[in-house]
């Protein structure tokens, strides 16, 4: 923020009872038949105003800042209509659940034929064995996965 980058938010968000959700997806289908049989009160994983769907207050957007809420795996349109909007090139990722959300942006990212890096540091996984796994092994076919300050120093000498 204080280089004056593009910030942009994206994550799962889902409306009251999952709606839109089918039924039989793997993974969302699970919440959405748990909460048609004990309602929002009691299941409400992602879902738009409870605790832990909201962007952390430390982390929360500022004005002109971006927020793209997804409710499938895979990211849309809008977050690619909106980088090519404003001619981005290069992208570092960073944010949590490496193994689906961060590699499936880095998947769409990268047909798209953008520059991509992710430090180290900045993203994680639930599981500690499957986001090392994605690091070492599936990132960087799509993106230069590196330490925090060797990403600093190589955007440095690339701006």
């Amino acid at each position: 923020r204080r280089q004056k980058w593009l910030v942009i938010f994206t994550g799962l968000r889902f409306k009251s009872g999952y709606a839109g959700v089918p039924r039989r997806h793997r993974v969302f289908g699970g919440l959405q038949r748990m909460n048609a049989a004990q309602g929002d009160e009691r299941v409400h994983w992602f879902m738009e105003g409870f605790q832990g769907a909201e962007i952390v207050r430390d982390l929360a957007p500022q004005e002109g800042e971006t927020v793209l809420w997804r409710q499938r795996m895979r990211h849309d349109s809008s977050l690619v209509d909106t980088l090519k909007a404003k001619n981005v090139t290069k992208v570092a990722l960073a944010g949590l659940k490496t193994g689906q959300g961060l590699l499936a942006a880095a998947e769409l990212l990268a047909d798209e034929g953008l520059l991509l890096y992710v430090a180290r540091e900045c993203v994680a996984d639930d599981k500690v064995e499957r986001g090392e796994a994605v690091l070492q092994h599936v990132l960087p076919h799509l993106a230069d996965v590196l330490s925090f300050e060797d990403l600093r120093t190589q955007l440095a000498h690339e701006i």
